[in-house]
């Protein structure tokens, strides 16, 4: 049963119509769309809460909605942020990158079109901004999503960012995040490779070696061959100290 728009409060809506939802799929719908929600207001107003939303269930259809919790964004930001999801979904659509979405952004659009990729009937899967502004989502959507985080090209190269997090269980290797946009970016390496890399845990580093590019030209993934550390803060001469060594030069 589709959703009555006329009983639609909420800013964004997450409507899933079919007869019967299981738990999973319910459970991944929820966990995709609120961070879908998130990661788009952590981009549009960085110096907001990205959790301050109120959360609306529908009767009927599997609706769920979000509102934002009372003074925690102004009226323009809540524009910005409900029009920066819906533009966003139908740029991915149209085989387009959206400029404000994330990876992270990408990969929860992903996951909520993948829920119409059933072997029963499928199911329909809408987002609508107020009352009117309605994007479907379809297997199309999520091809589209994944084309658009898909390697293009690789290439000898180097990539700098925090190094975070080290896996050395089933596989070898860590994550440094890009200190502008926050992106990880993962480095497979040796075990000789990976024991020097978790020296740098929490500092800056500079990851060389085979780069994985996407068609935008950002970078993946990484198959390290060296890692050097940044010099840390109290290691860089001071303006003054450099002009001394410039006169000594």
């Amino acid at each position: 049963m589709p959703l009555d728009r006329e009983r639609i409060r909420s800013d964004v809506t997450l409507e899933l119509d079919d007869k019967a939802i299981s738990m999973n799929e319910f459970g991944k719908a929820v966990d995709h769309f609120l961070g879908l929600v998130k990661d788009v207001s952590r981009v549009t107003a960085p110096a907001k809460d990205p959790s301050a939303w109120n959360v609306d269930i529908y009767e009927g259809s599997a609706g769920l909605g979000v509102r934002p919790v009372s003074g925690a964004y102004s009226f323009d930001e809540v524009q910005r942020i409900t029009s920066t999801v819906i533009d966003g979904l139908r740029n991915i659509a149209n085989g387009i990158r959206p400029p404000s979405f994330t990876d992270a952004a990408v990969n929860h659009s992903k996951a909520l079109a993948n829920l119409v990729n059933r072997l029963q009937e499928p199911m329909t899967v809408r987002v609508w901004r107020g009352r009117d502004d309605i994007v479907p989502l379809s297997k199309e959507v999520a091809q589209k999503a994944e084309h658009l985080l898909a390697p293009a090209y690789e290439d000898e190269g180097s990539v700098d960012g925090v190094l975070e997090k080290a896996n050395g269980h089933d596989r070898r290797e860590f994550v440094i995040f890009d200190t502008l946009t926050n992106r990880g970016i993962t480095c497979s390496v040796d075990e000789e490779l990976l024991h020097h890399a978790v020296r740098f845990f929490f500092k800056r580093v500079e990851v060389l070696g085979k780069v994985r590019y996407r068609n935008d030209g950002q970078p993946i993934s990484v198959r390290a061959t060296n890692i050097i550390p940044f010099p840390e803060p109290d290691q860089i001469p001071t303006l003054e100290e450099m002009r001394d060594l410039l006169k000594g030069a």
